[in-house]
């Protein structure tokens, strides 16, 4: 009988392979590093801002001129319309002096400037003096407080104090000397102020003769400036009382009231090219025409409710070149902000 002989090769059994496994992603370490990501972010611009740029609130503004007169007329012909572009010197209206008006309006007229100027004069001796009397008091504080410096100093040396107190008495000296030359720039304003007051009478004199004529019944009023005609509060044949606004010229050219935190000063000078970013945050450039030391009151929409009011330098901004004035015009009124690197 025939033997059948079976291979004695190894037998394997197939098995179902295993599915293979997707890695699981781990969601938590994403956020934990996405709030990471974001907080050195917000970080770093934080610390730019900060420390490498300057910048400061302010506002585009288009200047305009009033038309008023001081004393009644009649109005006999306008020669322009609202919108119109007018140039300096061309003639806005003509009018002639309502009979019911006394003769001795001119001579009441510059009376009441004259005593406006009193006013003023009185008003810029007082804030001068005022403003020393202030140097004054942060000089005895300074002298003061460098007598405690003297004595913590000695202290410290004797490991009883602390050097950090040290640090904040400068500081606080630092503070004081650095209101003291706003100040001392303050009453260097006020003092010109007070050189042109007698200056403006003159003016004012000289415009109202060229204004009105003592032969003639009708003067013709011509633009000082040039500008768009926006309003014209009157027509022809009405009477116009004193001081009532005839009309409003809006000038060309619009600028940036910018208003220059005071640990700012020193910082920012006349003629410094500046980056103004708009609302809808595209960019533009100009240079400070005028930082006036006079400081104003930063207006309420930049104020912080949470701090003393603060009081800012004043800064005249003008656009860089005649092809962004487009830009600033139809932003008037609007705030913007001014920035400058503190280094380059």
């Amino acid at each position: 009988m025939r033997q059948i002989r079976y291979s004695n090769k190894d037998k394997y059994v197939a098995e179902d392979e295993a599915p293979i496994r997707k890695k699981r992603i781990n969601w938590d370490r994403m956020v934990y590093l996405a709030i990471l990501f974001f907080i050195v972010g917000s970080l770093a611009v934080y610390l730019v801002k900060k420390f490498y740029f300057i910048s400061a609130p302010g506002m585009v503004v288009k200047e305009s001129y009033v038309v008023l007169l001081p004393y009644d007329v009649r109005i006999q012909q306008l020669y322009i319309q609202e919108d119109d572009s007018v140039v300096a010197g061309e003639n806005l209206l003509s009018f002639e002096r309502d009979f019911r008006i006394d003769d001795n309006t001119l001579i009441n007229s510059t009376r009441s400037v004259d005593e406006w100027i009193t006013k003023e004069r009185f008003t810029a001796n007082r804030t001068i003096q005022v403003k020393r009397v202030e140097i004054e008091e942060n000089q005895k504080k300074v002298e003061l407080i460098k007598k405690q410096i003297a004595q913590l100093e000695k202290l410290v040396i004797l490991d009883v104090s602390n050097s950090n107190k040290v640090d904040d008495y400068e500081m606080q000296i630092n503070d004081l000397e650095s209101a003291n030359r706003v100040l001392s720039e303050e009453i260097k304003y006020w003092m010109s102020y007070l050189g042109e007051l007698p200056k403006y009478m003159e003016r004012y004199q000289t415009s109202l003769m060229e204004q009105m004529s003592a032969n003639s019944a009708l003067t013709v009023f011509k633009s000082p400036t040039y500008g768009n005609v926006s309003i014209i509060n009157y027509k022809q044949y009405d009477l116009v009382y004193k001081g009532e606004p005839i009309m409003t010229i809006e000038m060309e050219d619009a600028y940036v009231r910018a208003y220059i935190p005071q640990d700012e000063f020193g910082s920012i000078f006349t003629g410094d090219i500046v980056n103004v970013i708009f609302p809808d945050r595209t960019k533009g450039k100009g240079v400070i025409e005028k930082i006036y030391s006079d400081l104003e009151k930063l207006p309420p929409e930049y104020q912080d409710e949470s701090r003393a009011s603060v009081r800012s330098l004043l800064a005249i901004v003008r656009p860089l070149n005649e092809s962004q004035q487009k830009k600033w015009k139809s932003n008037n009124r609007l705030g913007v902000e001014i920035r400058k690197r503190r280094f380059f």
